[in-house]
């Protein structure tokens, strides 16, 4: 017989993994890994928040939400039309996530986790950008489910980010063009 797998309290993953060279995030008494950012997931990061900035809006990278006490995401990039709570933004309607695709995601986890900043968090608008396939995605959290976005997402106070101008700068990053 298999034992049984010791759930961590939200105190001792604060403790055991705080300053880790690896991001993880609090899933229900579990240590979740995130995938380790290559070369295009850094720069699509560092692009969709310089565009983020050039709208207006309040931005932070890999923040650490403290939103529930048996749930804390990470979300790799976190947007706010008001300024962002210090030292941990604890979630709201203002909010907004951008999750970046890497090729390790598996879809059933990233769909997990959008209804999870929705139900556990109050962040209804979540979007999911997959530079290497240059497909995105928000979450409709009404169906539980993602629409792809063909041209642009579509941000809650009515501003666009056009997807073809988030591909070309990621392309001038990489030298492409």
């Amino acid at each position: 017989m298999a034992a049984a797998t010791q759930l961590l309290t939200l105190e001792e993953f604060r403790r055991n993994f705080a300053g880790c060279d690896k991001a993880y995030e609090y899933w229900f008494g579990e240590a979740v890994p995130k995938a380790m950012p290559a070369t295009l997931h850094g720069i699509t990061q560092g692009v969709i928040f310089a565009l983020l900035d050039e709208l207006g809006y309040f931005i932070s990278l890999e923040v650490e939400l403290r939103i529930h006490s048996q749930w804390e995401p990470r979300p790799d990039v976190l947007g706010s039309t008001r300024p962002l709570e210090e030292p941990y933004p604890t979630g709201g309607a203002d909010l907004f996530v951008v999750e970046i695709l890497s090729p390790e995601d598996r879809w059933g986890k990233v769909h997990e986790k959008c209804g999870l900043y929705g139900t556990l968090a109050g962040i209804d608008h979540v979007y999911l950008v997959d530079p290497d396939s240059r497909k995105a995605w928000t979450w409709l959290p009404e169906k539980q489910d993602t629409q792809r976005l063909p041209d642009r997402l579509h941000l809650p106070d009515g501003k666009e980010l056009p997807l073809a101008a988030l591909w070309e700068r990621i392309d001038r990053k990489l030298g492409k063009k």
